[in-house]
Parts: C-alpha cells; structure tokens; sequence
C-alpha cells in the first residue's frame, strides 16, 4: 500500500487530502474518510518518505460566496 500511495504522488506531484481522494487515494487505503487518509500519509511523512508543508491556496467558498484564501496541508514525494 504504502509504494501504490508514493506511486500516486510520484505521478500527480503535489497534493492536498481531498485532491489525492479524488485521484484514487481512497481506493488505495480502503478508505472514503479524508481524516483515516491522512493518517496513513502522516505514517509516511514520519517514515521520511514523504514531506508535507503548508502554503495558502485559494479555495472555494459556501454557497453564494466568493472563493477565499485558505492554509492548506500539501503532501508531497520527499526529494532524495
């Protein structure tokens, strides 16, 4: 599981949680709940073989509202 999840950001480059289930990080987890994905990718940061950082995206609003800048968690394949 854990070479198909660094697979996955090898192949896509940078990603956010939901940006990853929408790539397939769920079927590779067995997972639908963003929060038990993120679990298994924080086991692979600490593993070091991937690194997260943080950075301000613009995201969409609620209904009705304009889109807004948010911080946002971004998992990426650790350089060597």
């Amino acid at each position: 599981m854990n070479a198909n999840i660094i697979a996955l950001f090898a192949e896509h480059g940078p990603m956010t949680v939901s940006e990853a289930m929408t790539k397939g990080l769920g079927q590779i987890c067995c997972t639908c709940n963003n929060y038990n994905a993120r679990y298994h990718l924080n086991q692979l940061v600490n593993a070091g073989q991937l690194a997260r950082r943080s950075a301000r995206r613009q995201v969409r609003g609620s209904i009705g509202c304009y889109p807004r800048q948010a911080n946002v968690v971004i998992y990426q394949v650790k350089p060597q």
